[in-house]
């Protein structure tokens, strides 16, 4: 099980910043859509640089331009690149083309998908050849749902097992709901703002890698 923190900051400098704090507990860096927003495919360059032993992951949430907008992640660095699992089969293909050609891959984030559909679609996404499907409630719905465990039970039955894709869980992910996320393991656990705007960081993903066996 890794540790995945969503850096949903607004410069590099913050995003390295929360780094310095939290790196040694954290397996994979994701580059949080806020960032790549507003400081493009330079954030996945600066962390991978900064922290070359980490998977760096371009949260870019694609819906199209499938191929050419995954591409400007990794040639950026990123090693795991993110589509949105509602859009369309040529673009995810697309990015799991160019993830093919950098040595990455595609995580496909089930935002948006219904609940009756959820299933389906989970086994169409890897027979497209995503290297992990994520569960995730919406940043805006925070607060108002809970943390989306049984979808994550829903994505593990429907994944081959042995097929290496990985289920991943985010949203609402902290110490406190460690232990249903952890009973539920997934491959990889996501937490954003519950590391990055805990009142200690740090403390915040060693609890939470802590609470993974890790």
């Amino acid at each position: 099980m890794q540790l995945q923190v969503a850096l949903d900051v607004k410069t590099i400098d913050d995003a390295l910043a929360m780094m310095r704090l939290v790196a040694p507990y954290v397996d994979i860096v994701e580059v949080g859509t806020p960032l790549v927003v507003a400081e493009g495919a330079q954030a996945a360059r600066a962390l991978k640089d900064a922290y070359p032993d980490k998977c760096v992951l371009f949260d870019a949430k694609i819906m199209d331009g499938g191929r050419s907008i995954a591409e400007l992640g990794f040639k950026a660095g990123a090693d795991v690149v993110t589509v949105l699992g509602i859009t369309n089969d040529s673009t995810v293909a697309g990015a799991v083309e160019a993830a093919g050609r950098y040595d990455g891959y595609v995580c496909a984030d089930t935002i948006g998908i219904r609940a009756e559909e959820l299933a389906s679609r989970t086994r169409e996404l890897e027979a497209l050849g995503v290297g992990s499907v994520a569960v995730h409630t919406a940043h805006d719905m925070l607060g108002t749902i809970d943390t989306p465990v049984e979808a994550l039970r829903v994505i593990k039955e429907n994944l081959t097992p042995g097929s290496g894709c990985l289920s991943v869980i985010s949203g609402g992910v902290k110490p406190g709901a460690m232990a249903e996320i952890v009973a539920a393991a997934p491959d990889v656990v996501i937490s954003g703002s519950g590391i990055i705007k805990a009142d200690d960081p740090a403390a915040a993903a060693r609890a939470i890698k802590e609470a993974m066996g890790a």
